[in-house]
């Protein structure tokens, strides 16, 4: 019977005193791992809340503007050079970022604070438009480019009644330096990356 040499068995007793500790070492990786995604899912599920809480925070603030504005007595009575002039002054107090429209149902503006009262006005159609004036709800618009301002804008949309019907739409446009002050690279965690996404799935 052959013999096996030396060297043989004490590879063998290398190999069989240190399997464990690989093993070891590799079930713990794996742990550590499962464990470190696990943590790192949590803190991204909760950024990704705390973020959409201040979009919708956002975007109310932009609503309970314009439902404030949408009951002014100037607007009750169609004195829009002054509903035009509250307004302008309304948005200074609330911050950079926000453009008062007055649109009938055809989608003709009335007025526009991006500029001076009086300014020939373009028609801006939409679908969100009208679906306020059919069901004399709130809503907000998709991401569109203003006629006017030429720039990325999304249009929080409020009713204007008058006599018991909607007369008009007031709608406060904000534009992406609205959300400038929380999507900040302090926001997220290293290496990600966080936007603001319609309905449509366009970045905001």
């Amino acid at each position: 019977m052959p013999r096996r040499p030396l060297r043989a068995y004490l590879l063998w007793l290398v190999l069989v005193t240190l399997l464990p500790g690989v093993v070891g070492a590799s079930l713990l990786f794996v742990h550590q791992y499962q464990k470190s995604r696990a943590q790192f899912e949590r803190n991204t599920m909760q950024t990704v809340r705390a973020l959409v809480h201040t979009v919708d925070s956002k975007l109310l603030q932009a609503q309970v503007i314009a439902q404030t504005m949408s009951t002014l007595d100037a607007l009750q009575d169609r004195d829009f050079p002054l509903v035009h002039r509250q307004a302008r002054e309304a948005l200074q107090l609330a911050g950079d970022g926000m453009v008062a429209v007055l649109r009938e149902r055809s989608g003709q503006q009335i007025l526009n604070t991006a500029v001076a009262y009086g300014e020939r006005l373009p028609l801006e159609p939409s679908d969100s438009l009208e679906k306020v004036f059919a069901s004399g709800r709130p809503g907000i618009s998709r991401v569109f480019i203003g006629k006017v301002v030429g720039e990325p804008t999304v249009s929080v949309d409020v009713p204007v009644m008058i006599d018991g019907s909607v007369a008009y739409v007031l709608s406060i446009g904000v534009r992406p330096g609205y959300f400038d002050d929380m999507l900040t690279p302090r926001s997220v965690s290293d290496g990600a990356r966080a936007s603001v996404v319609d309905a449509g799935g366009t970045i905001f």
